[in-house]
């Protein structure tokens, strides 16, 4: 009996253990609210480039553009252009923050994360919904791989 109450103790204690010792991960909506209401306004381009996956955006960004019938601009885009793109008077920018933003639902699957976003259009009735795509670095944050992952 005493054996059986040892064991019993020693998984609980186990247990307790391992629970206070998993690490609290970031929440990637709150990463995603701050890219859009102060990172980008503020133009704080550190901010900006620390949560990005700049190869992966800057990709993704092309494509677009080639997919857009604007070729031209997609051959002479580079990082400097998406940074640009992204910063006040950029056209990214523009486009977002012109727009009610409204941070909704999140599903994390291991180190991935996307997060459901809608710009919305208040005089056209327009609702742009979108999923930021998001991964876990090995310093535990999270960074933007992509915003366009919903057509």
């Amino acid at each position: 009996m005493k054996s059986r109450i040892a064991i019993i103790l020693g998984i609980l204690f186990t247990l307790v253990i391992w629970g206070c010792s998993k690490e609290e991960l970031p929440d990637p909506k709150s990463d995603v609210i701050e890219f859009f209401s102060k990172n980008m306004p503020l133009a704080d381009t550190l901010a900006v480039l620390e949560k990005l996956d700049v190869p992966a955006i800057f990709e993704e960004r092309k494509l677009q553009l080639t997919a857009d019938g604007d070729t031209a601009r997609a051959n002479r885009y580079t990082n400097d252009t998406l940074l640009a793109d992204l910063m006040p008077g950029g056209i990214l920018n523009e486009r977002w923050l012109k727009y009610q933003i409204i941070v909704s639902e999140v599903t994390v699957k291991g180190d991935s994360a996307l997060v459901e976003i809608s710009f919305v259009d208040p005089n056209a009735s327009v609702q742009y919904y979108n999923k930021i795509g998001l991964y876990l670095t090995e310093e535990k944050l999270w960074k933007i791989y992509s915003f366009r992952t919903l057509k």
